[in-house]
């Protein structure tokens, strides 16, 4: 038997952790292409910016990514991996639609 807790607290650690590279790599990537910036490195700059702000985006979606793995490889509780799936299903419809708009 499964103790509940101690599942709870391995997902949140996961969790937290991924959250946490995702901000730390994003602030990082983002402040390489300040600097570049004002180093006066003109387009390749604003990429590098762009690429630390989708990361600070796609962290969310990752954190979900995640939920999903943990839920049906480590719990192997196929319930609450298909609700994760869902709402990564959701996330990512909604990311395509919101481009059309």
């Amino acid at each position: 038997m499964v103790n509940r807790n101690q599942v709870n607290v391995k997902l949140n650690s996961i969790v937290s952790q991924v959250l946490s590279v995702g901000y730390y790599v994003s602030i990082i990537i983002t402040l390489a292409g300040l600097i570049l910036h004002l180093a006066g490195a003109g387009s390749w700059a604003v990429t590098v910016i762009k690429a630390g702000l989708f990361i600070l985006l796609a962290t969310p979606l990752l954190r979900v990514v995640t939920a999903v793995l943990v839920f049906y490889f480590i719990e192997q509780d196929k319930k609450y991996a298909l609700i994760s799936l869902a709402v990564l299903l959701i996330l990512t419809v909604s990311i395509f639609i919101g481009r059309e708009f």
